[in-house]
């Protein structure tokens, strides 16, 4: 029925080369803006990503990643622009992230009440020995262990209309969808 994106943060790289294959990068700042998307249908709220923690909104000068080359950022915590919409993390029924990264995964935990959707390459690596080496906090998700979490092989129709599909493209980390 509907689609609001929200702002769920930004990071700023030192350097921009880390992301890209483009030599003329390297040494060059640049800002990534991080976007959650609510989706009003008919049988419930879903959230797509939940973006950098809400906690980074209580620190100006943002979160700086171990290696020193990321600041992440979290100007309006994403309760609050829920709470604008009129949406509590309660009336969530369905979520699902792109992928495990902190920027798209930071208020993970916020969701445990609803059916949360992932690649089970994704939930393997997340809950494997080493998630660390794929750049996980396994923090954010500490409150959905006992979540009804649907693990997927592939495409996905949530709502089973078409209105909402999930396809897993290769790369940037093993269930990226």
């Amino acid at each position: 029925d509907r689609m609001y994106v929200i702002n769920c943060g930004e990071n700023h790289a030192k350097d921009v080369s880390l992301w890209t294959t483009a030599a003329d990068d390297k040494g060059k700042a640049y800002v990534f803006s991080n976007h959650c998307y609510l989706i009003r249908h008919r049988a419930g709220w879903m959230l797509w990503d939940s973006g950098n923690s809400d906690r980074i909104a209580t620190m100006p000068n943002g979160l700086v990643n171990p290696r020193g080359t990321l600041t992440a950022f979290m100007r309006k915590p994403l309760t609050e622009s829920l709470k604008e919409i009129g949406v509590s993390p309660a009336d969530i029924g369905h979520f699902a992230m792109s992928h495990s990264h902190g920027d798209h995964s930071g208020n993970a935990n916020i969701f445990a009440r609803a059916t949360i959707y992932m690649q089970m390459a994704e939930y393997s690596a997340i809950h494997g020995p080493a998630p660390q080496k794929l750049g996980i906090s396994t923090a954010n998700f500490e409150n959905l262990r006992d979540a009804n979490v649907v693990k997927l092989n592939g495409e996905h129709d949530v709502f089973g209309d078409g209105s909402v599909v999930m396809k897993p493209p290769p790369g940037h980390t093993p269930g990226h969808q």
